[in-house]
């Protein structure tokens, strides 16, 4: 990998970690969203302090913990509408944060640059046989 390639991946992923922490928790809120009748909070802290958006049913408090990985994702599970509603809950955070690794890869390879060849994979470049 080139250098440029990892100063990119570097770059984008302290930009990136933040959100996929976000999406991942707002996974597990939709989720339980969808196959519960009670209130969702999304939180990104361990302490109240930061901002809070609050709609309806869902509330979502972000604070600079975002950065450090930290999120969190609460609801009733007394009100669940059906029996295995909390697997599909606790799972759809893994599936977001499968998705969005997925597009860190894609992203990664489209910034490598160049093959070994020196055209890009754009210009129909294939990295050489090693001898």
């Amino acid at each position: 990998m080139s250098e440029h390639g990892i100063l990119w991946i570097l770059g984008v992923g302290a930009l990136w970690a933040p959100l996929t922490v976000l999406m991942h928790e707002l996974a597990h809120a939709a989720a339980a969203l969808k196959l519960t009748d009670g209130e969702v909070r999304v939180s990104s802290s361990v302490a109240e302090n930061g901002w809070t958006l609050a709609g309806d049913r869902l509330e979502v408090e972000l604070s600079p913990w975002i950065f450090l990985g930290m999120g969190r994702c609460t609801f009733e599970p007394a009100t669940l509408r059906r029996p295995r509603a909390e697997a599909w809950v606790a799972a759809a955070g893994p599936v977001a944060s499968l998705l969005a690794a997925i597009a860190m890869a894609i992203l990664a390879v489209g910034a490598e640059g160049p093959t070994p060849s020196g055209r890009s994979w754009e210009q129909g470049g294939t990295p050489s046989p090693s001898s």
